[in-house]
């Protein structure tokens, strides 16, 4: 009755699928990702992707697109969303904390962390943490004396990264106007 295997986060999709074959007995040739999707060398590949950048202050993009798979798309929800409703998180927890709720603190922490780890923000996952254990436990007791140095470094992680987000959506947008007006002046070739 105990755990058999585990996949860490963030979780990297062909780590997670490679272990449910693996414990549904399937060939492991047969791989749940679809074969297209993957090269010999087990590698996630996308059709016509966007050239990016591997890095940009406060992110690994080359390991972030392979932490969803390859998909830029998937990447883009996740970088625009983060954008809309985590770009002031570090006001967030401030506000929070001057309402002594340190839970839900706790939570924005947590989720800004598991959000660093998909998008491979290390210095923003490591921040988020440590502010995310500073809440446990705290509630009804006052901050630590460290802790605006702690928020200052979580803020200071956050906006490099809503920085790099935004400069990484803007090329994914310029890219994707781009193959719409090629799309649309493609002329067919008759065999």
């Amino acid at each position: 009755a105990g755990m058999s295997d585990y996949v860490s986060k963030p979780i990297v999709q062909r780590d997670f699928y490679n272990t449910l074959a693996k414990w549904l007995q399937a060939d492991p040739d047969s791989n749940l990702l679809a074969r297209e999707q993957m090269n010999k060398s087990g590698e996630v590949v996308e059709e016509k992707p966007t050239q990016l950048p591997d890095l940009l202050p406060g992110m690994d993009v080359k390991q972030a697109l392979k932490r969803v798979g390859g998909k830029q798309k998937v990447l883009r929800d996740i970088l625009s969303s983060f954008n809309r409703r985590y770009s002031d998180a570090a006001d967030q927890i401030r506000q929070e904390c001057k309402a002594g709720c340190y839970a839900e603190a706790q939570r924005l922490a947590h989720t800004v962390k598991g959000l660093g780890g998909t998008m491979a923000a290390e210095e923003l996952q490591e921040s988020a943490s440590v502010l995310e254990t500073l809440f446990k436990g705290l509630q009804g007791k006052t901050l630590p004396g460290d802790f605006d140095r702690k928020l200052k470094q979580f803020e200071i992680s956050l906006n490099v990264v809503n920085s790099s987000a935004s400069q990484l959506l803007e090329l994914m947008e310029i890219d994707r106007q781009t193959k719409e007006k090629v799309e649309k002046v493609a002329i067919p070739v008759s065999e």
